[in-house]
């Protein structure tokens, strides 16, 4: 069929544009089909435009057309469809149409999120973008757990992807037509590695796991050709270098033979603590071993003999993988390692490694392969991200962004391009490497999970500031973004909290390095740091009385501490809960100001702040309580808290009792927030909901791409969430803007 014949056809089919509900009401047929008819048409980027469109068709033949079209899959709308297609595939039209209006604001499309909101009473005033990933191609959904591992082949002239997971199957993807060819079965446990060969001439699959076997398979009938049983040793990880086959063990062993004969081969006690890594490599035209262990050691074997021929120090942490490459000509070892570090060793001279690369989280798994012409290392990071280094710059090139930790990772190439496969979660996802990276709008929010937003008026100005677990604070203007970074923790931060301190707004952060920082945010000066020890500091709250201002701390020892800022002396230590305090609150009880607290313990507290007294112990809460929000309720004091067991709750705490429970949520209920009668709470079902206070009904709901960990109400009246990494300011039409 011609071009002009598919559109004639197209032209025929196509709703008309000021038809309303136009794709809502549409037969199931032209919602399934739609997108095909319009790319055979050459119009498949104006359908995507469509926010209607993109809202009720049919996900996997959208999604199938987007991946065919190196057009569409460049396009705004066809980044946005892709970027968190596994969130919302299987998802009814509603939740779908909040996901692509998120991802569109975070991509910056504005005509596709107002189409979007058109109808909706929410609207995204705007949103960071560091998670937004313009490369994701396809993502393959099928594992029953998480997918632990993968490589990648051409089976009868086309690109696989066979990866192996923790429910035991090993599944073969036809990578084109984004298909499962077929599903293995043998294994009893978690995959460990898995390495395609061609064996005998026909293409085969080696695999490995924790059911301490490994098994060579055919795949092209899907038979299991040899199984070889290590006993209860569980296989880590194993190497193939033509018929050496070289196994990594949970018992400090590492074993290699010749991958037809039968027997145990040679099997040498390798490393204190379990090997992690394994791989082959060619000095001067022998096969050598390399292992790489929990006890933080590299080493280098020669087959021949029963020892090993160098170890490899400096690495500070567990060497996570160990990956055999030649560069320049020189036989290397590449190593990752839960320490944060990429290094490169020279395998033909005694000399310590080349740091390819520091970062703050560990590196989980690495490989090597042709990238648009150029040999590159990927990594995977335990930040979600997967990370490209070009070889022969030792520059990077390529930073992956995820929501989950990538397991695995190979590179193919599929229609003339690179590509990465990764595996994250229970997901197969695939990468363009040949699409650039975005610039969003707002920029990248945070490198890490948001855990908390406090709200600040900045010279009239309304403001938020953010915590993460990266180790940092933002200070963010409600109208345009990003207005200041709070740097100088060495550790995550737990929470954030505002208050005015000798008239000027201020900051308190609380950090897993043991301190709890006080800033000005007006002047940018140094913080005023109140050092407890090693002791992760949770939470902070300040409170005023004639004599000064005051600051009360917790942490994860149960104790609240009580800090003068005029001195920066600790006045007092309060023994709390057992275990996390989780959060805390100043308020006036009775004329009494108190502190208010809630801890893992399950338990909501109160003590008199000037004797130190423990008043109340309130009880209700069937799980961990995650934090806690003082408030007045018709004038009296209450708290609002949140917690693992899937409920957010009410307190008077004059009466010390339960004054009303928020049930809705299908999963942890990580943050709350209160304004004008309205309650807003966030949790790890990745939803926003509003509630009537006073009859704790559910008002409404907004689902994210991902775990909402922090919710505030803006002074402007708008809502400002974290959403992973993200910051977002977010509208509804109830809430009165101020």
């Amino acid at each position: 069929m011609t071009v002009e014949q598919s559109l004639a056809i197209w032209t025929q089919l196509e709703p008309a544009a000021d038809q309303p509900g136009r794709w809502e009401n549409e037969s199931p047929y032209l919602l399934e089909h739609a997108a095909r008819y319009a790319a055979e048409a050459g119009r498949l980027t104006n359908l995507l435009a469509d926010a209607d469109f993109l809202t009720h068709a049919d996900p996997a033949s959208v999604s199938q057309e987007i991946y065919r079209s190196a057009e569409a899959r460049s396009c705004l709308p066809g980044i946005v469809y892709r970027s968190s297609y596994d969130r919302h595939k299987d998802a009814p039209p509603r939740i779908r149409r909040h996901i692509l209006a998120f991802d569109a604001a975070r991509a910056g499309d504005e005509a596709l999120l107002r189409g979007l909101e058109q109808h909706s009473p929410w609207r995204i005033r705007w949103a960071t973008g560091g998670q937004l990933a313009p490369a994701l191609s396809l993502s393959l959904t099928g594992h029953e757990n998480d997918a632990s591992a993968v490589d990648t082949c051409l089976l009868d002239g086309r690109p696989v992807a066979v990866t192996g997971s923790e429910d035991g199957t090993v599944r073969l993807w036809d990578l084109l037509s984004g298909t499962v060819v077929r599903v293995l079965r043998g294994h009893t446990g978690w995959i460990g590695t898995v390495v395609t060969t061609v064996l005998r001439g026909r293409p085969a699959a080696v695999t490995c796991g924790d059911d301490g076997t490994v098994r060579v398979w055919d795949l092209l009938d899907g038979t299991a050709v040899d199984v070889q049983d290590h006993g209860p040793a569980k296989v880590h990880r194993l190497a193939l270098h033509g018929s050496l086959l070289a196994t990594a063990h949970s018992d400090g062993t590492v074993r290699w033979r010749d991958l037809f004969q039968r027997g145990a081969g040679t099997v040498v006690a390798a490393h204190q603590g379990a090997v992690s890594g394994v791989a082959v490599v060619e000095i001067e035209g022998r096969a050598h071993v390399l292992s790489a262990g929990h006890d933080a050691a590299v080493r280098l074997w020669d087959p021949a003999g029963l020892r090993a021929t160098r170890t490899m120090a400096g690495h500070t942490g567990i060497v996570t993988s160990v990956t055999a490459s030649a560069l320049d000509g020189v036989p290397c070892a590449i190593t990752t390692s839960s320490d944060g570090t990429v290094r490169i060793w020279d395998l033909r001279r005694e000399t310590g490694p080349s740091l390819l690369t520091e970062h703050d989280r560990p590196f989980m798994n690495g490989t090597t392969g042709r990238v648009n012409g150029s040999h590159c290392f990927l990594a995977t990071a335990a930040d979600s991200t997967v990370r490209v280094w070009d070889l022969g710059t030792l520059r990077p090139v390529r930073r992956l962004p995820g929501r989950t930790v990538s397991a695995d990772v190979a590179v193919c190439e599929l229609n003339g391009t690179s590509h990465a496969v990764t595996c994250s979660a229970s997901t197969v996802q695939v990468w363009d490497l040949a699409i650039a990276g975005l610039e969003p709008p707002l920029g990248a929010g945070h490198s890490n999970q948001v855990s908390t937003l406090s709200a600040v008026d900045l010279q009239g100005s309304p403001c938020v500031v953010s915590s993460s677990w990266d180790g940092t604070a933002r200070v963010w203007d409600l109208s345009s973004g990003l207005r200041g970074e709070l740097t100088g923790h060495r550790g995550g931060l737990r929470t954030v909290s505002t208050a005015v301190i000798d008239g000027r707004p201020s900051a308190i952060s609380c950090s897993d390095d043991g301190t709890a920082r006080v800033w000005n945010l007006l002047d940018g000066s140094a913080p005023q740091v109140l050092q407890q020890g090693n002791t992760p500091v949770t939470c902070a709250a300040s409170y005023q009385r004639p004599e000064g201002t005051f600051v009360v701390t917790g942490d994860t020892s149960g104790t609240c501490r009580v800090w003068d800022l005029r001195t920066g002396h600790m006045l007092r230590t309060l023994t709390c809960h057992r275990g996390t305090v989780s959060g805390l609150g100043v308020t006036r009880i009775g004329g009494t100001t108190c502190l208010v607290t809630c801890g893992w313990d399950r338990t909501i507290r109160t003590f008199d702040l000037t004797t130190g007294e423990a008043l109340q112990v309130m009880a209700g809460h069937e799980d961990t309580v995650n934090s806690l929000v003082v408030c007045a309720v018709d004038g009296r004091p209450h708290c609002l808290t949140t917690s693992h067991d899937h409920t957010a709750r009410l307190w008077d705490l004059a009466w010390g009792t339960q004054a009303g429970v928020f049930t809705g949520h299908t999963s942890t209920v990580s943050a709350v927030a209160l304004r004008d009668g309205t309650v807003a709470t966030t949790g790890w079902d990745r939803t926003l909901r509003l509630w009537s206070l006073s009859a704790t009904e559910q008002l409404d709901m907004y689902t994210f791409t991902d775990i909402v960990d922090a919710v505030t109400f803006g002074d402007d009246g708008s809502l400002v969430v974290g959403v992973g990494w993200e910051v977002a300011v977010v509208e509804h039409r109830s809430l009165p803007r101020r």
